[in-house]
């Protein structure tokens, strides 16, 4: 990769060829390293490893299509349905999904809309404009300050985690997409394109999409079938209820209570809602958010949050494992 090599080559230009110093870091260098990461290979990699490495990969990605299947994502149409209709391309996201404590969860495989490819707009007629993708995301400072308010009242937290996120909300005017690599050669989808009736990973507006459909469900009243939750004005991912507080980062929440039945109600009409929830291992009780370990200490009761995984690929991208260590924060004054 022409690219990547670049990077590379950025890398080694900001490190002493004597002493390996860092005399700066290049943030494009350092983000190349960190994704050039065996546990996230391209579909190209996967064609080259031998069988007992492909065999958990391929699983995975014929899950996904067969979920995708089964949720009437998409149907296959002869190509001449899409005469006058950009077909878009896709493209396979692989990721070994791993804990915080760097061991593996599962393999995963997402099949994903080339959304940068996409000039048709979401209504007939109109482009793709820029903020058709804006979503939010709850903020860090939010999520501290609910999880020291859970510590010192003895709050109940619970993990939400929605399945199959993007693919929730129906387009109001379908789009084409090509058949899958891995898939494009078998003799049932020649000459075929899918249809795709919802949104996709990869779409420019999924996470917009689904944004809006969730936090409308949240807010409707119950007498509409909703969950009756206010959304906050300094927030916009933080919903408050009486009984209730549940924050949301795209397809992770956590929803905190007093107790655990109002927590079970609000997962049963959730799914009433028809939001679509999985229960992964280590979910329901929050122990991993967004990639940091959360435990409560047994002997002092402090809540402890950790993200070993992570910082280990830093500290490897930089090239700093044989360094010395250093206890931070740092107990000396500097002057």
């Amino acid at each position: 990769d022409p690219i990547g090599r670049r990077f590379e080559e950025l890398l080694e230009a900001a490190t002493c060829p004597v002493s390996r110093e860092l005399f700066s870091i290049q943030a494009l260098a350092l983000q190349v390293r960190l994704h050039q990461s065996p546990d996230q290979p391209t579909l190209a990699q996967v064609r080259r490893m031998g069988h007992a490495e492909q065999e958990p990969w391929i699983r995975a990605m014929v899950t996904e299509l067969e979920a995708l299947w089964d949720k009437e994502c998409f149907s296959l149409v002869p190509i001449t349905h899409a005469l006058g209709r950009q077909i878009i391309p896709c493209t396979w996201q692989l990721k070994k999904k791993m804990r915080p404590d760097g061991s593996l969860l599962k393999y995963k495989a997402r099949l994903c809309l080339r959304g940068d490819r996409m000039l048709e707009g979401l209504e007939e007629g109109v482009p793709m404009k820029d903020t058709d993708g804006y979503a939010p995301t709850v903020d860090w400072g939010t999520i501290r300050m609910l999880l020291t308010l859970c510590v010192n009242y003895n709050f109940k937290t619970t993990q939400v985690d929605f399945r199959a996120t993007f693919t929730q909300r129906v387009l109001a005017r379908p789009i084409f997409m090509e058949v899958p690599e891995l898939f494009d050669r078998s003799a049932d989808f020649e000459g075929k394109v899918l249809k795709v009736h919802k949104s996709l990973y990869g779409h420019v507006a999924a996470a917009k999409m689904y944004w809006e459909l969730l936090s409308g469900n949240l807010t409707k009243p119950k007498q509409q079938g909703g969950l009756g939750f206010t959304k906050s004005h300094n927030d916009h991912c933080l919903f408050l209820r009486k009984d209730a507080v549940f924050i949301m980062w795209i397809d992770d929440g956590i929803l905190i209570t007093k107790d655990t039945a109002t927590a079970n109600t609000f997962i049963s009409d959730l799914q009433s809602c028809g939001m679509d929830l999985e229960r992964e291992q280590g979910h329901g009780k929050l122990e991993n958010y967004l990639g940091v370990q959360i435990y409560k200490d047994p002997k002092t009761g402090d809540t402890i949050l950790k993200q070993v995984e992570l910082i280990d690929r830093i500290i490897e991208a930089v090239r700093l494992q044989d360094c010395n260590g250093k206890v931070t924060p740092c107990t000396e004054v500097l002057t």
